[in-house]
């Protein structure tokens, strides 16, 4: 009988070990997968850092890198940036690589650094795109105003 009750017992904690880990698991992967989602897509916007979607994606560091200090104070540096008069030159496209080389080194992607980071496709016909669709939009805006 006393055989038969330790049998029990480290199978309830072999299986409550085996489940414990297996939580702890999928949540260090889920985290790590957000974060990987969040470098994706700034990495997808670093042409253009004004965009709409892009500033939705910076306003979620804070809460996917709360416990990564370098990530943490490179996005606080670029924030800062970003409110500097222009006067000042400031250089938030410098501060936005640096977040984005400080977000490589937490996710452990060794090989993408200032380098890789700094060089991007951006091609001029998506500019002259971009530039006659906002032509566009001035006039309908104009257009609408006079009426």
């Amino acid at each position: 009988m006393e055989n038969f009750v330790m049998i029990l017992v480290s199978a309830f904690v072999s299986g409550a070990f085996a489940n414990l880990f297996t939580l702890w698991w999928q949540r260090r992967t889920k985290i790590r997968d957000n974060k990987l989602k969040i470098f994706e897509a700034l990495m997808a916007y670093r042409y253009n850092i004004v965009c709409e979607d892009n500033v939705k994606i910076l306003n979620t560091i804070d809460v996917f890198f709360y416990s990564d200090k370098g990530v943490r104070e490179a996005y606080t540096n670029f924030w800062n940036e970003t409110f500097k008069p222009k006067e000042m030159n400031p250089q938030p496209g410098d501060k936005y690589l640096k977040l984005l080389e400080e977000i490589a080194v937490v996710l452990n992607l060794k090989n993408i650094r200032w380098d890789c980071i700094k060089c991007y496709y951006y091609p001029w016909s998506l500019q002259a795109k971009i530039e006659s669709e906002f032509v566009t939009i001035e006039k309908v805006l104009n257009e609408s105003q006079k009426k």
